[in-house]
């Protein structure tokens, strides 16, 4: 017979150490909070844009190191550019972007992307012969 004190203390110890392990190997404190507190917001990738496919929601990104880098968005991803928010659709080729990039079920997805240099210079989209204008109207002729 075995002391019964003496079991429940090796059990518990034996209870300890598998929590302990199964912490270890879901990461750290902050990687499992950092969602919700803010802390873990995903990783940033900087580059320039290779092509933005509105149809698949999905722009290409091209490193520094000459990697290209598929980055899928959605309808609620935010392109700010000199303070003012843009659609992802206003993005062209050659704008020099960094975007806050999360793995979503093995795909990479950006929620957020900022335009650091615009290859026009301007808040205008161009494309071709068409010619996007912002501005205020001040008079309408009748």
């Amino acid at each position: 017979m075995t002391n019964p004190g003496r079991a429940a203390r090796a059990g518990a110890a034996l209870a300890a150490l598998a929590a302990l392990g199964a912490c270890s190997s879901a990461g750290s404190i902050g990687d499992i909070l950092g969602g919700v507190l803010g802390g873990g917001g995903g990783q940033q990738v900087q580059g320039a844009i290779r092509g933005v496919d509105t149809r698949n929601q999905q722009i290409t990104l091209q490193q520094s190191n000459g990697e290209n880098v598929a980055l899928r968005y959605d309808n609620n991803t935010r392109v700010v550019y000199q303070s003012q928010v843009y659609a992802v659709g206003n993005l062209e080729y050659g704008d020099e972007v960094v975007a806050r990039v999360l793995n979503n079920n093995g795909g990479y997805y950006t929620d957020s992307i900022t335009v650091t240099r615009s290859v026009n210079g301007t808040g205008t989209t161009t494309s071709g012969d068409v010619r996007s204008i912002q501005g205020t109207v001040r008079q309408i002729d009748r």
